[in-house]
């Protein structure tokens, strides 16, 4: 047998970085969740503790995946619409939800009296 045999390797997916680690109060609307950068023709898929949530085409510029809720962890894989080839974007973001601050009702009487100093302080001119 003879001949040659052309083998051609696609390139991976460029790897970026996940966006938008951090906390957000319980009565906030969420947190935002992106990827620092992105390449036209590839899509980025977004996981919420491993499962997916989201996809978002490439753009040539950052990307967001719009405001996420809950505590997990959000992790992002982007694949070549043209070849298939996939990699996994470096880091992960991952969010926390604060509890909100309770309401306490108040009652009793109180007199309010300005701390010396404040422009309302008895005495001062």
């Amino acid at each position: 047998m003879s001949g040659t045999a052309t083998v051609v390797v696609d390139p991976l997916p460029n790897t970026y970085s996940v966006t938008g680690t951090g906390s957000y109060c319980s009565n906030d609307a969420g947190r935002a969740v992106g990827v620092s950068l992105s390449t036209v023709g590839i899509n980025y898929f977004l996981y919420k503790d491993g499962e997916l949530i989201a996809t978002v085409a490439g753009t040539g510029a950052a990307i967001s995946f719009g405001l996420q809720t809950g505590s997990a962890s959000y992790t992002v894989a982007a694949q070549n619409t043209v070849t298939g080839c996939s990699s996994t974007m470096s880091g992960s973001a991952i969010i926390n939800v604060n509890p909100s601050p309770v309401a306490h009702n108040v009652t009793g009487a109180a007199v309010i009296v300005p701390a010396p100093g404040h422009p309302c302080w008895p005495g001062r001119n």
